[in-house]
């Protein structure tokens, strides 16, 4: 009786296993815009690169959502024309995420989103 639990709680396992990939989103480096006017924006642009999996033409990544919150609990909104890609898929591994700016009594954000991962076939 006890192999057949250990078994059946292994099968449930081996899905996650196997479509389990190792890719990372690392942060390459923070470009932040401050303006005085008050019509525009402040701006934060993460520059990013996915690793771990393969992009390339039959392989291609888009952003399907992103979300960014600040230490202090405050919701930062995206900047129009950013996330990039989040309108087509795309074979480059460079991803460029732009949201508004924290205000300056922030020590830190978090950023969480979802990236759709394409393999093109002939079908």
């Amino acid at each position: 009786m006890k192999t057949m639990h250990l078994i059946s709680i292994f099968c449930c396992f081996i899905p996650q296993i196997i479509l389990a990939q190792q890719a990372e989103l690392v942060l390459k480096g923070v470009e932040e815009t401050r303006k005085i006017h008050y019509m525009e924006k402040n701006k934060l642009e993460l520059i990013t690169e996915l690793t771990g999996i393969e992009v390339d033409d039959d392989h291609q990544i888009r952003l399907k959502e992103i979300n960014g919150v600040d230490n202090l609990g405050n919701q930062l909104e995206s900047i129009g024309g950013y996330p990039y890609p989040n309108d087509y898929f795309t074979k480059q591994k460079k991803i460029l995420i732009g949201i508004e700016s924290p205000i300056r009594k922030v020590h830190s954000i978090s950023v969480k989103g979802v990236i759709e991962y394409l393999t093109i076939s002939e079908n």
